[in-house]
């Protein structure tokens, strides 16, 4: 049996069905198995991507929060009168 021959890995499990297809060249999948695994691996990538970035933002949301608070807390961020001018001043 040689590298030409082989048939496609992409199976459902065992006893289950096996792809028909032949696979690419040097690889273990057909072309359409193997743009599959890049398409999956290219989503599983942006969901990943895109839940450290929500994670990173909501930790920021809390902390804005708790730093709002905290000036609140000791003064800061309350606004003061401004400084009045003085007739002597002049």
């Amino acid at each position: 049996m040689g590298e030409e021959d082989r048939q496609c890995k992409r199976s459902a499990g065992p006893n289950r069905w096996r792809c028909s297809e032949k696979a690419s060249p040097g690889k273990s999948y057909c072309d359409k198995h193997l743009a599959q695994q890049i398409q999956n691996q290219k989503k599983k990538r942006n969901q990943t991507h895109s839940d450290t970035s929500e994670r990173k933002k909501k930790v920021m949301e809390q902390s804005a929060c708790y730093n709002k608070i905290e000036r609140v807390d000791s003064g800061e961020g309350q606004s003061t009168s401004a400084p009045s001018t003085s007739p002597n001043a002049m």
